[in-house]
């Protein structure tokens, strides 16, 4: 082993600079001696451990380590790049506190980002590379693949060794190294091989830092990239990730929610699609502990806020896309949930049946009849409040049959089946009532017949009103509804030209609705003009209004 001090890492940086002068000619017969000075250096720097030490003993490595960074030529030579960055992220503190330690910590991950990353084009290295033969993206797969490769190697290797403190030692050391690396995909064998490694473990034994980023990098997941490049981890880091750290199965689904909470316009399909793009519905279908661990974080989510609007439309958004993977996969996972009571396994089997895989009314007025008449007595014979929100749940998570309620509520000439879908509307708002009269319920329909609505309303009045509103449009619509104006002048509170937009998108996103060709003509109209109205584009969401009225104008103009 070399002695490693001041005066040789000067020896080193003279001999960087002028090799870089001379096109790294000078230097290619040091190479051999380059190897074994970065490991002696890597010794040193871990034993001196604190950024004050380091600097005091050897203040001029910052500056070796920069030149070294700027050289690609020596970099791409085997076994440089490795040692390289190692002994830079030694540099960078865990827990930076002191000015000093937070300055190193920049410098180091910018040095890492700048040498692992040709995409950064202020990168001194760029224009080197390519008079050496390097490709932007050559020098960037390259420069990654052999640390990827080194580390991969070294956890295999501990992998197959008992744990011990060392081997936890080692692995909370290399999990520190990855924090400047977490973004890119190369290293994402490394994060997930990381991750498995603690999950087998109980001790905690990944760096905080490391976590922290795992989580930042999940959280892009849901924001939709402008350039292009942004990478999100794949399906089976996702996987690791939930499996082995819960906190990052609540920072998803806390994310979602927050997601639909600070766009209320975004949309079901939209939010479905960046909800698909976590990976989250897969995971809970593929792997039963997960899906356990996310309804419990839903249901503690829902009691938290109350019922909150926001949350039930992410409980209906993820059941929609949990479902559409069972139907993709059915032989794969379980359909059921394992959380659901015994004796309500029965109901969840019925309501997972979809309105339109009915192929008559009369089976779908019998399937309601049914899984309403089981509710009823469910709610009946059940005095706790546990057992009671237990139900209500599940019903909550399968919403389709509830918006089934909603239509047959003014179409159905059966007096049977219409007063068990007020009833079922009722119960729905107020679960834990011993009590459903049907006034509530009734007072809405006749509010929304007679155009005539109640200057004072209870709190639920308006959220029921709105709900029964739309069973009421698609009534209307079907029954050669020409002025679409005759019911959006029915919403409360004298919303404006946009909302009531939003109040026909949510419609047809929400409804499964079969519509002639005069219902689709007076859609067609109305979304066309509304796309074109002044007041509709002047509002502040208009970019996620007008996301999914495309999409509705492209799925009516398909039918």
């Amino acid at each position: 082993m070399v002695t490693v001090d001041k005066n040789l890492i000067n020896q080193w940086t003279k001999k960087l600079e002028k090799s870089k002068k001379n096109n790294e000619e000078d230097i290619s017969g040091e190479l051999a001696n380059l190897k074994p000075f970065l490991d002696d250096t890597y010794i040193v720097l871990a034993k001196l451990g604190n950024t004050a030490s380091i600097t005091e003993q050897l203040p001029n490595i910052g500056q070796l380590m920069t030149k070294l960074g700027r050289q690609p030529g020596i970099l791409l030579q085997e076994g440089i790049y490795d040692r390289f960055v190692r002994c830079v992220l030694t540099l960078i503190p865990r827990n930076p506190n002191t000015q000093l330690e937070q300055r190193a910590s920049h410098w180091g991950q910018a040095l890492i980002r700048k040498t692992s990353n040709y995409f950064n084009q202020p990168n001194p290295n760029s224009r080197v590379g390519e008079v050496l033969g390097y490709g932007i993206s050559d020098y960037h797969e390259c420069a990654i693949e052999q640390l990827t490769r080194s580390i991969c190697c070294k956890l295999d290797m501990l992998s197959k060794k008992p744990r011990d403190s060392q081997s936890v030692s080692i692995v909370l050391d290399i999990s520190h190294q990855m924090v400047p690396l977490v973004r890119f995909p190369s290293c994402h064998p490394v994060v997930e091989k990381l991750l498995w490694y603690s999950s087998s473990t109980n001790q905690a034994i990944l760096s905080e830092e490391f976590l922290r980023q795992l989580l930042d990098v999940q959280a892009k997941t849901l924001i939709e990239p402008r350039d292009g490049t942004t990478s999100y981890f794949p399906a089976s880091t996702c996987v690791a990730l939930w499996s082995s750290y819960l906190p990052a199965l609540e920072h998803i689904i806390m994310n979602f929610v927050g997601t639909l909470s600070k766009r209320p316009h975004i949309g079901y399909r939209r939010a479905a699609e960046l909800l698909t793009s976590s990976h989250l519905p897969q995971a809970c279908h593929e792997h039963p502990s997960i899906s356990c661990a996310v309804d419990q974080v839903l249901r503690k989510l829902l009691f938290a806020t109350e019922g909150s609007a926001v949350v039930l439309k992410a409980i209906n958004i993820f059941q929609r896309c949990y479902l559409q993977q069972v139907k993709r996969n059915p032989k794969q996972g379980q359909s059921t949930d394992p959380l659901i009571p015994t004796e309500l396994k029965s109901l969840e089997t019925l309501l997972q049946v979809l309105p339109s895989d009915l192929d008559s009314i009369s089976k779908l007025a019998d399937h309601l009849k049914y899984l309403i008449s089981f509710t009823s007595q469910h709610q009946a014979s059940t005095a706790t409040m546990a057992s009671r929100v237990d139900l209500w749940l599940l019903v909550v998570k399968y919403q389709h049959w509830y918006h089934q309620c909603l239509v047959q509520a003014f179409s159905t000439e059966e007096p049977d089946l219409s007063k068990s879908c007020r009833w079922f509307i009722e119960w729905f708002h107020s679960p834990i009532s011993d009590s459903h009269d049907l006034k509530l319920v009734d007072l809405c329909i006749q509010c929304i017949q007679t155009d005539n609505f109640p200057t004072q309303t209870s709190p639920v009045f308006l959220p029921v009103y709105h709900h029964l509103l739309m069973g009421y449009t698609v009534i209307a619509l079907n029954n050669g509804l020409s002025d679409l104006n005759k019911i959006t002048r029915l919403l409360p509170m004298k919303p404006s030209i946009a909302d009531q937009l939003v109040f026909i998108l949510d419609l047809l996103e929400v409804f499964d609705i079969v519509l002639d060709s005069s219902g689709r003509t007076v859609l067609l109209s109305y979304l066309a003009n509304m796309k074109n109205d002044p007041s509709c584009q002047n509002h502040r969401d208009w970019n996620d209004i007008k996301y999914r009225l495309d999409l509705c104008l492209q799925s009516l103009e398909n039918e």
